[in-house]
């Protein structure tokens, strides 16, 4: 959750430095360069490794291949659209105007990792699962058996 929030927010501070490298009539050059590799880093921190593991936390085991090939399939069609419609993009709203839609999209992931998005850190699947369905104590087992 942590490096999400990290992760979102650096890339919605390089989303606006690369808008405003075009709002600003390309000047200065090293800002779009900065900008980019910032942009990279930020998300390769969080943004692009960790959904996949916080899938596997928070799916229970019985579903686990079913919704993390749906999220896959859902992440890899989204990054397709992005790409296919970027150039309509930057014709209709201009490229300032494009990377800032994408700064406000990098904030609302932001309060979405703030807001929504579990701890999952030091916990077992169970307790993970206990605090998803409103849980917040394990009941206690007193006998071996089930």
């Amino acid at each position: 959750r942590v490096l999400m929030i990290i992760s979102t927010s650096g890339m919605t501070l390089f989303c606006l430095t690369l808008s405003f490298f075009f709002f600003n009539d390309k000047e200065p050059s090293a800002l779009a360069l900065i900008s980019l590799i910032g942009y990279i880093i930020f998300f390769s921190l969080g943004y692009g490794p960790v959904p996949y593991l916080v899938m596997s936390e928070l799916y229970p085991l019985e579903i686990r291949e079913t919704c993390c090939s749906i999220a896959m399939l859902t992440n890899w069609v989204g990054a397709f659209a992005v790409t296919e419609t970027f150039p309509s993009l930057v014709i209709a709203i201009t490229a300032q105007g494009a990377y800032l839609a994408f700064a406000v999209v990098c904030a609302l992931s932001c309060a979405f990792a703030v807001l929504v998005l579990p701890e999952t850190k030091g916990k077992s699947l169970e307790q993970i699962q206990n605090e998803l369905h409103g849980r917040t104590h394990m009941p206690v087992r007193t006998s071996m058996s089930a």
